[in-house]
């Protein structure tokens, strides 16, 4: 039987399509076999230059990190000059009594007292004005205050030996030339004219004193003039 050639035609198409489509499922097998398959030299070759491409320049960056860090943390800051600080002048320009208690503290002693105040009147030194030594201190001194200039106060000579100059804020310079049985330790005693003043002026107070010279264990007439003319104010 013959065929025509409409169907000759027909049957070579579906050869092809058969053809083509058994030759499509050789292709996926090859290539999921060829998939599972270990690379190729020439592949893994250039699988591991891609790779050690990527990985030096990664390690690039880490190092260029390390180094900006390192050269960060080594950079040495210039030292910033400090201003200085404002404060008095030097302590031969102005008069003590003018500079701050930083100023004092920075140049003398500094010591923390009970103050009080007395007078030479019987309360206080259990003496009337006609006792011979009325007025006079253990130094044989007389009493004397100047606020301007210098004042006798008493101390105990343990911490303070007669002849010490004080500075005492609120009271001014005063030079120890007395003593007394209930003036021991860190206690001085302050000169005044009279018990009013006392009250009035002082009381009872707890202060920095700044020792201006240690005494040497005595005190004249003829030092007291010289270191109150030294204090006095310059007209």
């Amino acid at each position: 039987m013959k065929l025509s050639d409409q169907s000759k035609w027909l049957c070579m198409l579906m050869l092809v399509i058969i053809v083509a489509s058994m030759c499509a499922t050789d292709q996926r097998q090859v290539e999921s076999d060829f998939m599972a398959l270990p690379a190729s030299k020439p592949m893994k070759e250039a699988s591991l230059a891609y790779t050690s491409k990527h990985v030096a320049a990664a390690v690039m960056k880490v190092e260029e990190g390390h180094s900006a860090a390192v050269a960060s943390s080594e950079r040495v800051e210039p030292i910033q000059k400090e201003e200085p600080i404002p404060d008095d002048k030097e302590a031969g320009e102005i008069p003590i009594h003018e500079m701050s208690e930083r100023t004092l503290s920075g140049k003398f002693d500094s010591v923390e007292v009970i103050a009080t105040g007395y007078s030479a009147n019987y309360e206080s030194t259990g003496k009337t004005p006609d006792h011979p030594q009325y007025g006079i201190t253990y130094s044989g001194l007389k009493v004397q205050r100047d606020k301007d200039a210098l004042s006798t106060i008493a101390a105990d000579p343990d911490i303070f030996p007669l002849g010490t100059v004080l500075w005492i804020p609120g009271y001014g310079y005063g030079i120890v030339a007395d003593i007394g049985s209930a003036i021991k330790g860190n206690r001085i005693d302050l000169y005044y004219p009279s018990a009013e003043d006392v009250y009035a002026e002082w009381g009872k107070k707890k202060l920095h004193v700044y020792v201006i010279q240690y005494g040497e264990g005595k005190v004249t007439e003829e030092m007291f003039k010289e270191v109150s003319s030294a204090f006095a104010p310059k007209h």
